[in-house]
């Protein structure tokens, strides 16, 4: 007989008292005439797995007939999703996770597909993978909400290996989001969407879903982590996944559910909440996003010995150029928790640090040995060096107001072997005190740090004086979106400001945008045509029924 847990009961008594006082039921099921996704009145059948945890549902003819239901007792469509769904919530549970709450006959809905058992029903999506349709909710301190996985029926041109791939893929994704709804409904698109894929990943880890989409992040690293771009495609938020991963390698501790356990307690965002967990282990949400951002640095063709266990397969950041001019520097911003990174062709010995607001920008300096990025060497700023490198530059908080920085390259002040001349206790946090850089930062986009324009400067008698940052409407950095006043003009003195990535050109002033140009790199097609044909898949609020349930979309 299937133990329920404790959890649950306690869950459907409370769903049972707000049946009692005419709670709203907010979504009919695909058997019910009626429904968003409806089998249009075809006869449906049902697959209770031999565990007891889950019942498939599935029309027997009809478009979302799944391939075989004739010809066989149970098709194997139904058979793969049932088995995928119990490996998910094994692993869920052994990960020490809530499952997802169970609908029960008292319910407010007319229909709860027959008993507790977790309900996933087979559909022809069309462009779409999966979703999960909230049914029921309660307020338990936050509210928590029960329902239903909608999952396509057969995955024949979706780009998988097979139909078994797809619901491993897909499957544990959204079972997994039923697991957030057991704690809450206040999770960001970007934590859902990215903790479901590393959950999947947790369920099936021969798979490499989590790792198609990791481009999307990497190549806009310098969009702050909690704001991910507008519109339908949800690859940003699912190449998120890589912030859990970092939490799960990095820290011994369940980081990841401590985070949903402080969602659940009513923190008021994904942030507070990796913030809260992790000062329980004694680190912080800004530490760890520095050496996160170091971690992201240390992947694919520079892999080496620290950081990710699967860097190697991951794809690499997007490097600036500092060209070896003195003195020189570089001019930018950051909005949020983003970072950028600059490539030092090391050779001839260097001055570098960076200066900025150190209580809103890290910097660090990572060893470069035949492309190798040597993450555990990490070197304090201001740096004299040969080496070539890379600077880090990362943000500190969470606002996404635009924090400037300038970077400045010069002569080396004592012919020695490297050292660190002082710097940050913390091994690479910018200088503090106010910025000496103007950003350039009017049309820039939606930040100068995200796919905005920076500017390296290189002066024939010395570094010349700069101006001070611009400065926003509202008297304090620049908004997320906004536009930047122009800065007051830099003093003169024969300057000559370059484009980082490009050879130094003759006229008097060039600007460059550092907006994302990477290719699709090592990545394999079959995921990104995937990506392609799933549209639907975009982790947005799609539907958003009273009490504050909503739908996501995988």
């Amino acid at each position: 007989m299937r133990a329920v847990p404790l959890l649950s009961v306690a869950f459907a008594l409370l769903f049972a008292t707000r049946a009692a006082a005419g709670a709203t039921c907010y979504a009919l099921r695909p058997t019910e005439a009626g429904a968003e996704r409806s089998y249009a009145g075809a006869p449906a059948m049902v697959f209770d797995t031999p565990e007891g945890n889950v019942r498939v549902w599935y029309a027997l003819e009809g478009p979302h007939a799944p391939e075989g239901t004739v010809a066989a007792p149970t098709p194997t469509a139904v058979l793969a999703a049932g088995a995928a769904a119990e490996s998910a919530l094994t692993r869920f549970g052994a990960m020490g996770f809530r499952l997802p709450l169970h609908d029960g006959p008292d319910s407010p809905c007319s229909d709860t597909g027959g008993d507790a058992r977790l309900d996933i029903y087979l559909y022809d999506f069309g462009s779409a993978d999966g979703t999960v349709v909230l049914d029921q909710c309660v307020e338990v301190g936050t509210e928590r909400c029960a329902g239903f996985a909608v999952v396509e029926n057969d995955f024949k041109n979706k780009g998988y290996r097979s139909p078994t791939e797809g619901f491993q893929t897909v499957v544990p994704h959204e079972l997994f989001h039923l697991v957030q709804y057991a704690y809450s409904t206040t999770s960001e698109a970007w934590w859902a969407e990215g903790t479901a894929q590393w959950a999947a990943k947790n369920v099936f880890p021969e798979l490499d879903d989590l790792e198609g989409f990791l481009p999307a992040f990497f190549q806009r690293t310098d969009r702050p982590l909690d704001f991910p771009p507008v519109g339908a495609a949800a690859s940003f938020s699912y190449g998120a996944a890589i912030w859990p991963v970092f939490l799960t390698e990095r820290f011994d501790a369940p980081v990841v559910r401590g985070v949903f356990e402080a969602l659940g307690e009513g923190a008021s965002g994904a942030l507070d909440a990796v913030d809260s967990t992790l000062l329980g282990e004694g680190a912080s949400l800004d530490g760890a996003f520095t050496e996160f951002a170091t971690w992201n640095l240390g992947t694919g063709i520079r892999a080496g010995s620290s950081g990710y266990a699967s860097a190697a397969r991951y794809p690499e950041v997007t490097l600036e150029e500092l060209p070896d001019l003195v003195p020189s520097k570089a001019v930018g911003a950051l909005a949020g928790l983003s970072a950028r990174y600059f490539h030092f062709p090391g050779g001839e010995r260097r001055h570098l640090e960076v200066a900025g607001d150190a209580t809103r920008l890290s910097a660090r300096f990572v060893p470069l040995v035949e492309k190798e990025a040597r993450i555990g060497e990490v070197k304090e700023l201001p740096l004299d060096t040969s080496n070539a490198g890379i600077l880090v530059l990362s943000g500190r908080a969470r606002d996404h107001r635009d924090v400037s920085f300038t970077i400045r390259v010069d002569e080396a002040f004592e012919p020695t072997d490297d050292t660190s001349n002082g710097g940050a206790a913390n091994g690479g946090t910018a200088s503090a005190g106010a910025v000496g850089a103007s950003v350039n930062a009017a049309g820039a986009g939606e930040m100068a740090g995200s796919g905005g324009t920076a500017e390296v400067s290189q002066g024939e008698g010395g570094m010349d004086e700069v101006a001070e940052p611009p400065t926003p409407s509202d008297g304090g950095a620049p908004t997320v979106g906004e536009a930047a006043t122009p800065a007051r003009p830099r003093s003169s003195g024969g300057c000559t400001t370059v484009p980082a990535s490009l050879p130094r050109p003759s006229s008097t002033t060039i600007l460059v945008s550092l907006g994302v140009g990477v290719g699709l790199g090592r990545l394999a097609a079959r995921t990104w045509l995937r990506r392609a044909a799933s549209q639907d898949r975009s982790g947005r609020r799609a539907q958003t029924p009273p009490g504050g349930a909503f739908e996501y979309r995988h």
